[in-house]
Protein backbone atom coordinates (compact mmCIF):
# COMPACT_ATOMS: atom_id res chain seq x y z
CA UNK A 1 0.00 0.00 0.00
CA UNK A 2 1.38 3.44 -1.29
CA UNK A 3 1.01 6.02 0.93
CA UNK A 4 0.29 9.90 0.60
CA UNK A 5 3.04 12.29 0.52
CA UNK A 6 3.52 16.14 0.42
CA UNK A 7 6.32 17.00 -2.43
CA UNK A 8 8.60 20.03 -1.51
CA UNK A 9 11.00 21.17 -3.99
CA UNK A 10 13.15 23.78 -2.69
CA UNK A 11 15.31 26.28 -4.63
CA UNK A 12 18.97 25.55 -5.26
CA UNK A 13 20.03 28.13 -2.47
CA UNK A 14 17.69 27.24 -0.01
CA UNK A 15 19.96 25.84 2.90
CA UNK A 16 18.78 21.95 4.24
CA UNK A 17 19.56 23.24 7.58
CA UNK A 18 16.74 25.80 7.47
CA UNK A 19 14.30 23.09 6.02
CA UNK A 20 15.87 20.78 8.68
CA UNK A 21 14.75 23.52 11.01
CA UNK A 22 11.52 24.33 9.77
CA UNK A 23 10.38 20.24 9.82
CA UNK A 24 11.30 20.14 13.54
CA UNK A 25 9.56 23.06 14.71
CA UNK A 26 6.62 21.78 12.70
CA UNK A 27 6.86 18.72 14.58
CA UNK A 28 7.33 20.58 18.04
CA UNK A 29 4.04 22.21 17.16
CA UNK A 30 1.81 19.17 16.39
CA UNK A 31 3.75 17.81 19.59
CA UNK A 32 1.53 20.31 21.76
CA UNK A 33 -1.69 19.23 19.60
CA UNK A 34 -1.23 15.80 19.96
CA UNK A 35 0.55 13.54 22.24
CA UNK A 36 4.31 13.23 21.20
CA UNK A 37 4.17 9.09 21.13
CA UNK A 38 1.34 9.96 18.52
CA UNK A 39 3.22 11.77 16.74
CA UNK A 40 6.51 10.00 16.83
CA UNK A 41 4.26 6.81 15.48
CA UNK A 42 2.72 9.16 13.12
CA UNK A 43 5.22 11.32 11.30
CA UNK A 44 7.56 10.22 8.30
CA UNK A 45 9.55 12.34 6.57
CA UNK A 46 12.56 12.55 3.93
CA UNK A 47 15.09 14.67 2.71
CA UNK A 48 17.16 14.72 0.12
CA UNK A 49 20.62 15.36 0.16
CA UNK A 50 21.26 16.89 -3.64
CA UNK A 51 22.04 20.01 -4.34
CA UNK A 52 18.75 20.80 -5.18
CA UNK A 53 16.49 19.89 -1.57
CA UNK A 54 13.39 17.86 -1.97
CA UNK A 55 11.60 17.30 1.10
CA UNK A 56 8.80 14.70 1.37
CA UNK A 57 6.07 14.29 4.21
CA UNK A 58 4.10 11.63 4.90
CA UNK A 59 0.48 13.14 4.71
CA UNK A 60 -1.51 10.08 5.58
CA UNK A 61 -2.29 10.65 8.89
CA UNK A 62 -3.61 13.15 10.60
CA UNK A 63 -0.64 14.08 12.56
CA UNK A 64 1.14 13.71 9.03
CA UNK A 65 -1.29 16.43 7.64
CA UNK A 66 -0.46 18.74 10.30
CA UNK A 67 3.34 18.70 10.21
CA UNK A 68 3.26 19.35 6.48
CA UNK A 69 0.73 21.84 6.82
CA UNK A 70 2.47 24.00 9.75
CA UNK A 71 5.35 23.04 7.79
CA UNK A 72 4.12 24.60 4.56
CA UNK A 73 3.55 27.93 6.89
CA UNK A 74 6.58 28.37 8.42
CA UNK A 75 8.83 27.63 4.83
CA UNK A 76 6.66 30.15 2.92
CA UNK A 77 6.70 32.65 6.26
CA UNK A 78 10.77 32.11 6.35
CA UNK A 79 11.84 31.73 2.77
CA UNK A 80 8.76 32.86 0.50
CA UNK A 81 6.49 31.11 -1.47
CA UNK A 82 9.07 31.93 -4.49
CA UNK A 83 12.00 29.56 -2.97
CA UNK A 84 9.54 26.29 -3.33
CA UNK A 85 6.96 24.22 -4.93
CA UNK A 86 4.72 21.66 -2.97
CA UNK A 87 2.82 19.17 -4.56
CA UNK A 88 0.62 15.99 -4.06
CA UNK A 89 1.52 12.71 -4.27
CA UNK A 90 -1.53 10.15 -4.00
CA UNK A 91 -1.59 6.89 -2.85
CA UNK A 92 -1.65 5.08 -5.82
CA UNK A 93 2.24 6.00 -6.55
CA UNK A 94 4.98 5.22 -4.48
CA UNK A 95 7.51 8.12 -4.88
CA UNK A 96 10.77 6.33 -3.29
CA UNK A 97 10.61 3.67 -6.49
CA UNK A 98 10.48 6.08 -8.66
CA UNK A 99 12.99 7.84 -10.87
CA UNK A 100 11.77 11.31 -10.59
CA UNK A 101 13.36 11.98 -6.91
CA UNK A 102 17.32 11.57 -6.31
CA UNK A 103 18.85 8.78 -4.98
CA UNK A 104 20.24 10.65 -2.07
CA UNK A 105 16.69 10.28 -0.11
CA UNK A 106 16.85 8.85 3.08
CA UNK A 107 14.33 8.59 5.80
CA UNK A 108 14.40 10.76 9.12
CA UNK A 109 13.21 9.10 12.37
CA UNK A 110 12.17 11.12 15.41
Amino acid sequence: MAEEFSRFKFAEHVDRDVIEEAIAQAIFAVECIHNPLRVRLGVRYYLSEDREPLCLIATGTVVGEHVARIFTGIVTRRLGEEAFRVTRIDGGHDPLASEEFPRGLRERER
